[in-house]
Parts: C-alpha cells; structure tokens; sequence
C-alpha cells in the first residue's frame, strides 16, 4: 500500500501476537489496587482468576503478589498481607477463627507483650437510664463470650463461610439471650 493512511507493515502481519506490543500499564496504583482488593475480599479470586495471569501485571513484585494469592486461593487459605509476608509464621489473635482451622500453634506471651482482649460492654450512662432494660443482656452477653467462644464463632464465619448474621442469631438463641 503505497497510501500515506495506511497502517505500518508490522500491522499488517497476520501472525502478529498483542502479548508483544506490551507497554507498561498507565498506572501502577491499578495493579496495587486490584491486589489490594484480591487481599481485603479473598471472594473477589473467584470472578477474576480465569481473566488474570501473574504475566498481565507488569512489575515482577506484583507478579509474585499475585502468583502467591493464586496459590493460596487454590488451597482455600487466606490471602492477606500477613499470610502473603510471613507464608510460614502468621500473626494471629487467641480470637481467630483460622487457629484450628490451618492447625497453627499459638505461642504463650510469656512477656505479656500483646494486651488482653476480653469483651465489655461499652455504654454511656445516659443511654442506660434512657434504657434500662439494657444493662443486664449487656452484661450476660459478655459474661458468655470468652476466648474460646469467640473463635469458635469466628471460625463459623471465617472458615465454615457462615453470614456473621446467621452466626450471631444462632448463638444468642442458644445461649438464651434472646
């Protein structure tokens, strides 16, 4: 084509493939974004994994991001910054619902280094004597979540993919609070 409109050869070429015009993409905050997001609502694996390979991200660190995510999405494992950071060693609250789950070992805090998370009922005063009836379901309520309570009910969530409403119905119907 001798037309001064018309595309370079190279366009032209029937056995031209996309993947090598590659550029960088035109923003590196979208592939953060879409990582972060994977890392926030592992669920969101689901309606991208058959549209996304690690080769579509163009910085190799984002590549490996993905790549492991990908992993664990395949083992059912959670996919956060703390699982992605330390795949062999996991932070973990005495509440986590994952502790049996993944059979992590909780180690004592011989140094009392982490503070203690039990339930209290926060309420401000004029609210009680606007309500008071609340007081007492407040406080039996936190009389019967323990430690172990709450990471049974997390691992209902967490694991066993329970809605936290469904979850939390349940156990106050069980334990006779409503």
């Amino acid at each position: 084509m001798s037309d001064s409109t018309a595309f370079p050869p190279f366009l032209d070429d029937p056995g031209l493939r996309t993947d090598t015009l590659r550029v960088p993409p035109h923003s590196i905050q979208a592939e953060q974004s879409l990582l972060g997001g994977l890392m926030l609502d592992n669920s969101t694996w689901d309606s991208i994994a058959d549209r996304l390979s690690a080769e579509d991200f163009y910085r190799r660190d984002h590549q490996q991001i993905f790549s492991a995510v990908a992993e664990l999405s395949a083992r059912s494992e959670p996919a956060d910054a703390v699982t992605l950071a330390w795949p062999d060693d996991h932070l973990v609250f005495t509440t986590d619902g994952r502790i049996k789950a993944f059979d992590f070992r909780v180690l004592k805090d011989d140094k009392a280094f982490f503070p203690d998370y039990a339930i209290v009922p926060v309420v401000r005063t004029e609210t009680l004597k606007a309500n008071p009836g609340l007081e007492k379901p407040l406080n039996d309520l936190a009389s019967k979540i323990t430690d172990s309570v709450m990471q049974r009910l997390n691992a209902a969530v967490d694991v066993d993919k329970k809605s936290v409403e469904d979850v939390a119905k349940e156990f106050l119907n069980d334990e006779g609070l409503v």
